[in-house]
This record gives C-alpha cells, sequence and structure tokens, in this order.
C-alpha cells in the first residue's frame, strides 16, 4: 500500500467524491435488486450501503496495513 501524501483540503475533497460514487452505486444496485425507483422511495437504504461501503473499505486498508506491519517485523 502506498504512502498518503495528499494534504487535508485534498483528502476532504476526495472524501466527498468517494460519497457521491458510493451513492450513486447505492441507488443503481438497489434499484437494480428491488425495481427502478425503490431507492429514491428508501434513503434509509442508501445510506446503509454507503456505510457499509466505507466500512469495507476502511477494513480492507487497514488489513492490508497490518499484513504489512507483520511481514516487516
Amino acid at each position: 500500500m502506498e504512502r498518503i501524501t495528499a494534504s487535508a483540503t485534498e483528502l476532504m475533497r476526495q472524501a466527498s467524491m468517494t460519497a457521491h460514487d458510493y451513492m450513486l452505486e447505492a441507488v443503481r444496485r438497489i434499484d437494480e435488486v428491488f425495481g427502478e425507483g425503490y431507492a429514491k422511495t428508501h434513503p434509509e437504504l442508501v445510506g446503509d450501503f454507503m456505510k457499509t461501503s466505507a466500512i469495507d473499505f476502511a477494513t480492507a486498508c487497514i488489513s492490508v496495513s497490518l499484513q504489512d506491519i507483520a511481514e516487516n517485523m
């Protein structure tokens, strides 16, 4: 995993772009499963999808970092 070199401002901008991508993907996938327009009438499901995506990504990043630490001990 590469070292993060972005500034706090850059990371903040990236965070909103990531949230946007998660939201679009949530709507697409929810509508794919439950039918067109379902995500629009169930915003709580969109939010939960976004939270799950973010948690999964963070967990994967932490796991990779821990593996790197363990391998370099």
